[in-house]
């Protein structure tokens, strides 16, 4: 082959590899698993909190069975349009956008509205002090986080992965002894 046919012919770049359809499953239940342990155990410390949405009244903003990731901010640094976490009169932890934000006698005070309600939250919230601001989520983990704190289904998910490994280290078994070896007796054209 010439110089000038090699020019022509040669391949331009480097042949594309594939990751197999197994590894990227593998490697993005890793991921998860990983999210969710770190969810489970490191949430109660430090200023980043990550928390399991309950309800739906942020609708598409925040779906049900997502996480949030919020952050502690100064109730100064809180603006409209920002997601933040407070506590209601009831005691549980909401998620609403602050729609508006105005300075009275009692302080710092912002209207919150969940994206999926009609209408603004009836009473205002304190922005004095710290408070957390919803940065980012997570769909769907929620539902993982909240079965990963019942011992129940800790406990069922272990033997769950024991039995799916015994089971598979006895399919593997059964492999190799009803499948024939594929190099023996192999001969080659010419040689006796």
């Amino acid at each position: 082959m010439t110089t000038d046919a090699w020019a022509r012919y040669r391949p331009t770049s480097a042949p594309a590899r594939h990751l197999p359809i197994g590894a990227i499953a593998e490697w993005a239940a890793i991921a998860v698993l990983a999210a969710v342990v770190a969810v489970v155990v490191f949430e109660p410390f430090g200023a980043i909190r990550a928390t399991v949405i309950r309800g739906s009244s942020m609708g598409e903003a925040m779906p049900l069975g997502a996480v949030a990731i919020s952050v502690a901010k100064d109730g100064t640094a809180i603006e409209p349009g920002n997601v933040i976490g407070f506590r209601q009169q009831t005691g549980h932890v909401v998620f609403h956008r602050v729609v508006s934000i105005t300075d009275e006698a009692a302080g710092r005070m912002a209207v919150t509205k969940g994206d999926a309600n009609g209408a603004a939250d009836p009473n205002p919230v304190s922005l004095e002090g710290e408070g957390a601001r919803v940065v980012a989520y997570v769909p769907l983990l929620g539902y993982a986080v909240i079965a990963l704190r019942s011992l129940e289904m800790v406990a069922g998910l272990a033997v769950a992965a024991m039995l799916a490994w015994l089971l598979a280290d006895e399919a593997q078994t059964a492999a190799r002894k009803l499948l024939p070896n594929r190099h023996q007796g192999r001969r080659f054209p010419g040689v006796r």
